[in-house]
């Protein structure tokens, strides 16, 4: 197993993150199904306050310091995810007709969505916009692979979805894989309508969750 002692940076970061690189298939361990976005965060942190201490612009760490950042509220999968998919739906929403009545509301969904700054607070109205988009967009995952709805949502909403989602929509945003089968639905082929068409339904959610009142189209909210 790969051992890692006294690293020069000055710490060692262990919070359910993968162990050995990805793709290395010398160690007999998985290396590709575990996200290391919790991992990532720890490492961002840690290593701008080292860097703020050493530059005497801040005090040493201590277990406030700790504490702080094991309640951190970014959300380091909303961040690689949520830009791409706000900039493919806002660019492709024209080509789906069936969805002009939204257009206006979905653009300001997506304007709150291109303004976060991947904070999970209790006021944010993009936290919430995503928490359901991303609900949404997961239904409509894999009906080509997985007929019966069950079993489908075992897949779609594992723990090991996560990597999946955001290694689709890195290559979507590259103009590669728009046609992967994983999002035939609906009679659609192109992932951008799971896209647009999980926008919608969020929408739709949130105005019978919230009324037509919805914080979302308030924009004296923020």
């Amino acid at each position: 197993m790969p051992i890692l002692l006294n690293p020069a940076k000055g710490f060692i970061v262990n919070c359910n993150n993968r162990i050995v690189p990805e793709g290395a298939t010398e160690y007999g361990v998985g290396s590709t199904r575990i996200g290391n976005l919790r991992a990532n965060r720890a490492e961002e942190v840690l290593s701008r306050a080292i860097k703020d201490v050493k530059e005497h612009r801040r005090p040493p760490l201590d277990i406030k310091d700790m504490e702080k950042l094991q309640y951190d509220f970014r959300d380091g999968f909303a961040a690689m995810v949520m830009p791409r998919m706000a900039r493919l739906t806002r660019a492709s929403l024209s080509g789906y007709p069936e969805f002009s009545q939204h257009r206006g509301v979905v653009s300001k969904m997506l304007a709150k969505i291109e303004g976060w700054d991947f904070m999970v607070t209790k006021d944010s109205v993009a936290a919430l916009i995503y928490s359901v988009w991303m609900t949404e967009f997961k239904r409509t995952m894999l009906h080509k692979l997985f007929s019966d709805q069950e079993e489908r949502y075992v897949h779609a909403f594992s723990y090991c979805s996560d990597p999946f989602v955001s290694n689709l929509v890195a290559r979507w945003d590259q103009g590669k894989d728009l046609g992967h089968e994983a999002c035939e639905f609906a009679g659609k082929k192109n992932c951008t309508y799971n896209l647009a068409y999980s926008l919608v339904e969020s929408y739709k959610y949130l105005v019978d969750t919230l009324g037509e009142n919805m914080v979302l189209i308030t924009p004296s909210y923020d």
